[in-house]
């Protein structure tokens, strides 16, 4: 896969990064990573041609109308990723708190509530997600003021859960740098021998 135009670069060196922000639409430098299978975020502008006399059979004005900043983001769902599970508690709000059973096992429990008050752990409350991407091996993209407007898990057995994102921005600007990605160790979820269970709380757990 390769991404650009007339300088094409190849799309294995693409990495995309987030971080929660403090202030909603102020971009923050990414701090969780995942390796995604695919991405569309990109920002469209809307134009205005202006249909009036102008002595040609051409149109030659036009007006900028508005700017729409949206696309998906396609994954392994990994429940050890900060990504996912900041995506998963920015979609539905509220708050969260997260313990880890065993080295790769954990518990996230997410109460839903209000998308202006969904504090973490820390008990600061998050506004939007800024997210990163660099396509190729240089050229970098800041999207701030993210939300996630549909977020789909879904699975066949015998295959990795899938997750994705349909996710909406405020604003977008250009960088050279995206920071030092990691990625963590923990393999992914895959459909076999998955039971789900639904309660109010824990102990009361049933399939």
């Amino acid at each position: 896969m390769a991404v650009g135009n007339n300088v094409p670069f190849m799309g294995y060196d693409s990495i995309m990064g987030l971080c929660e922000e403090a202030t909603y639409g102020t971009f923050k430098t990414a701090t969780a990573w995942c390796e995604f299978t695919s991405e569309s975020i990109k920002a469209v502008r809307e134009e205005k041609v202006l249909e009036q006399m102008s002595g040609s059979r051409h149109f030659k004005k036009r007006l900028l109308g508005n700017e729409t900043i949206d696309g998906s983001i396609e994954m392994n769902l990994n429940l050890a990723s900060d990504f996912v599970c900041k995506l998963i508690k920015q979609a539905l709000g509220g708050t969260v708190t997260s313990t880890p059973i065993t080295a790769a096992q954990y518990t996230h429990t997410f109460y839903v509530g209000n998308m202006e008050a969904n504090a973490g752990s820390t008990g600061s409350n998050v506004k939007g997600l800024s997210v990163s991407v660099r396509r190729g091996d240089t050229h970098t993209i800041k999207y701030s003021g993210g939300r996630v407007n549909n977020l789909t898990i879904k699975g066949e057995v015998g295959n990795p859960v899938m997750l994705t994102a349909d996710m909406v921005f405020n604003g977008w600007s250009t960088s050279s740098t995206i920071g030092a990605a990691t990625f963590i160790d923990v393999l992914p979820v895959n459909f076999t021998c998955v039971s789900l269970q639904t309660a109010e709380n824990l102990p009361s757990l049933a399939t």
